[in-house]
């Protein structure tokens, strides 16, 4: 049988989040700490469970420490060469007592103002309250100080009533400065749930969501939630397991915004997916920008663990798409922890790996297809061997400059010290689509930011774009510059010609560099209709109102602006009849001049004849057609038409636009 702190490092500390961009050859980078490895020791022993990357660059990595003969919830934080920094706490440490028997950080999350928020569980057994773990939540300023504007003190503990063992595995915070914990819940070990509490930006349980704050979720008697995400639409994923006859499966739940189970998400809001022939676990969950979901941990056929990545639609079901029947699988004996998803859609999960004698640091990259991607490290995975003992990485994140970050431990003679390595990356580049300008009826420029995000190396991105009336785009150009380097991001640009009036293009932009392609998300514009342009030109607008309303008389011609556009003449001086008319023989003859950028945006020309005037009268029966002369922007035509018994007819142009 499993002890409860076995599960907690098997099932794992796992705060995800969804990176900016990761694309490494997995090389150590020797210029971080020693030989490209930190390690340190706090009092007896400690350990790293989680790791954030500030946007200083400095390296905050969450866990434990043994001061004494209990634990002590610990943050460190390192410059990004990989030494402890001493405006951060006392040398660049900080323990926090957090309940009567110590207590571990597993989850941390940098907000916007620098502040750290860090969960995990403070122990508060005592000889009357027996064994008793809370959820606990606690804010630091960037300093290392506890801030008092949060909790008690800076320290919020929860204990659902008759639930003794309760422990924050993963933390995010909302934009509105919510705070989100999930974890782990239980009243006995045959009584364990998911466990997802929402608590104000102050520190109080939210009364808004599930019941006063927290919602309990059942698959079975015994489930292990280990990892939440945040979906664009506000709903909550967990991930985690559930035991299900005698072996662990994979189990996933999401909820509303308010913290119900969503119905429309697998079964009534819930999945089990079994992948192995032994125990599996969700360790860490993500949301793809397309929606779809992703549930990075382990699966074991037998006594061979392997690192495991699980997708599923938005609605719950398993995406055939990815890996095997929905599944990725390494080819390497690891497990896996924490996971980020790279810009490009690449997925990389750190964890340890057996190299015979004992475990290593492990880093394993799949394509966004499920497949592994052999170009990176050693065919897709990267081990460290941090000392010849235990070692494994339980955190990951990336620097600003794209080098990959991972926290952990190594054992030393047994003794667990907190252990660091950094890895060499080059990013992709970073592209943003802008919006079109200078739109015409013809021509257009498109706009981009380019970034190289290179690292040294003197690495160049090409700027281009997609550009064409669908999404499948279907002609490129060059961007204006066509090459960017360093990691300022540029504006770049497009000139496009020859489009078609009053259509809508899509395009994006592009950045390829020796690493990769990034695309930019697709953006649109409409080109100006022929009509647009005129009225533009005459009244310095393009819309259908005021003096440019088309049913405006400006010169009071008795012409209104759709036919003075619609016979190519000029709105803001008197025009004469927009047609001539003769009798020739048995026949009149109506001639007139019609806009040939007036029939490119679909307006239609009409002869019609009456003899009474009445609206039911006007016909365009005998009425034929021919084109007397086309000079590109106009044409003139002669409409031939019976004259009738008299020879007389009254005849006029109707001109209807799109």
């Amino acid at each position: 049988m499993k002890t409860f702190l076995h599960h907690l490092v098997i099932l794992g500390s796992v705060a995800c989040a969804i990176e900016q961009s990761l694309a490494a050859p997995g090389n150590i980078d020797t210029t971080f700490g020693s030989s490209g490895k930190v390690t340190f020791a706090i009092n007896g022993g400690s350990r790293a469970e989680c790791t954030a990357v500030q946007s200083d660059g400095k390296i905050i990595v969450g866990g434990s420490s043994f001061p004494g003969t209990s634990e002590q919830f610990t943050l460190a934080r390192l410059d990004s060469l990989g030494s402890l920094d001493p405006t951060f706490g006392q040398g660049g440490i900080v323990g926090t007592s957090v309940g009567r028997s110590g207590g571990r950080c597993y989850s941390i999350a940098v907000q916007t103002d620098g502040k750290i928020v860090a969960g995990g569980y403070a122990n508060l057994s005592s000889a009357t309250a027996g064994t008793l773990y809370a959820f606990v939540v606690v804010r630091f300023l960037s300093s290392g100080l506890l801030d008092s504007s949060f909790g008690n003190g800076g320290i919020v503990t929860t204990a659902p009533q008759g639930k003794m063992i309760n422990v924050c595995q993963s933390l995010l915070v909302e934009s509105d400065g919510k705070i989100l914990v999930g974890g782990i819940s239980r009243s006995s070990y045959y009584d364990s749930h998911f466990a997802l509490l929402r608590y104000t930006s102050t520190g109080e349980l939210d009364q808004s969501f599930g019941t006063s704050g927290i919602v309990i979720t059942e698959f079975g008697n015994v489930d292990w939630g280990a990892s939440i995400a945040l979906q664009s639409d506000g709903k909550i994923i967990m991930a985690g397991s559930t035991l299900n006859a005698g072996t662990y499966d994979i189990a996933v739940a999401r909820y509303t915004s308010s913290g119900g189970l969503d119905p429309s998400f697998g079964n009534a809001g819930k999945i089990v997916t079994s992948i192995g022939t032994g125990d599996d676990s969700g360790n860490c969950v993500l949301v793809q920008s397309d929606g779809k979901i992703l549930v990075a941990g382990n699966s074991a056929n037998g006594n061979q663990g392997n690192v495991a990545v699980v997708r599923y639609t938005d609605a719950g079901t398993l995406d055939t798409s990815f890996g095997t029947n929905g599944v990725a699988r390494s080819a390497i004996t690891t497990s896996g922890s924490k996971a980020l998803i790279q810009r490009d859609g690449k997925i990389v999960i750190a964890g340890g790996s057996f190299n015979g004698s004992n475990y290593d640091f492990s880093v394993v990259r799949f394509f966004a297809n499920g497949l592994l991607d052999t170009g990176f490290g050693n065919q897709g995975a990267t081990t460290t061997s941090i000392r010849d003992d235990d070692d494994e990485a339980l955190g990951i994140a990336l620097q600003g400059d794209g080098k990959v970050v991972m926290a952990g431990y190594s054992a030393n003679s047994g003794v667990q010290q907190i252990a660091l390595a950094r890895y060499d990356n080059s990013l992709a580049p970073t592209v943003q689509t802008l919006s079109a300008t200078g739109i015409g009826d013809d021509s257009a420029t498109i706009n981009g930011l380019v970034d190289s995000n290179v690292n040294a190396g003197g690495d160049t991105t090409t700027a281009s774009f997609d550009w064409g009336t669908s999404g499948g785009y279907g002609s490129s150009i060059a961007g204006t510059p066509p090459t960017v380097t360093g990691s300022t991001a540029m504006s770049v640009s497009a000139n496009i010609t020859g489009l078609t009036p009053g259509t809508t293009y899509h395009f994006r932009v592009n950045g390829t560099s020796s690493v990769g392609t990034t695309n930019g998300s697709d953006a649109t514009f409409t080109t100006l209709t022929n009509y647009q342009v005129w009225r533009q030109t005459y009244y310095g607008t393009t819309d259908n109102s005021g003096n440019a309303a088309d049913m405006a008389d400006v010169d009071h011609d008795g012409q209104p602006n759709l036919i003075e556009f619609a016979i190519n003449s000029t709105p803001l001086a008197f025009s004469s009849s927009p047609g001539t008319l003769v009798l020739n023989g048995a026949s009149l003859e109506f001639t007139y001049t019609r806009s040939k950028g007036a029939m490119a945006d679909g307006f239609t020309f009409t002869v019609e004849w009456s003899d009474s005037l009445t609206t039911a009268s006007w016909s365009s029966a005998g009425v034929t057609e021919s084109i007397l002369s086309d000079n590109g922007t106009v044409q003139q035509v002669q409409a031939v038409l019976p004259a009738g018994g008299s020879g007389r007819r009254f005849v006029h142009l109707k001109v209807s636009g799109p």
